[in-house]
């Protein structure tokens, strides 16, 4: 906000408008340390917009990553099986197709 001289009006006015409902310390006697300037000043609108950004990036890789190792576990029964002994194209303990019938 570019306008410091509104922050005592807001800070009045947030006291009035919660009436006592809100019986905090830190906003009844603290008032000017609860309602202050954003620390990014005007950037704080495309500072908080890249951290979603970064967010959502990160999230996304972690649901690709969680897809990949939830289908490599599908066809671990397959594998161990086969390395076991089994032969044949199925699991014999479970009746699941193994890898080499899904390429």
């Amino acid at each position: 906000m570019q306008q410091p001289c509104l922050f005592p009006l807001l800070r009045a006015e947030l006291v009035r408008i919660l009436n006592g409902y809100i019986r905090m310390a830190e906003l009844l006697e603290n008032v000017d340390q609860y309602v202050i300037p954003a620390q990014l000043s005007n950037h704080a609108g495309i500072a908080g917009a890249l951290a979603l950004a970064e967010q959502a990036f990160f999230e996304q890789q972690q649901n690709q990553l969680l897809t990949y190792v939830r289908s490599s576990i599908a066809v671990l029964p397959c594998i161990s099986a086969n390395f076991t002994g089994v032969t044949g194209p199925y699991d014999s303990s479970s009746g699941q197709k193994c890898a080499e019938d899904f390429e």
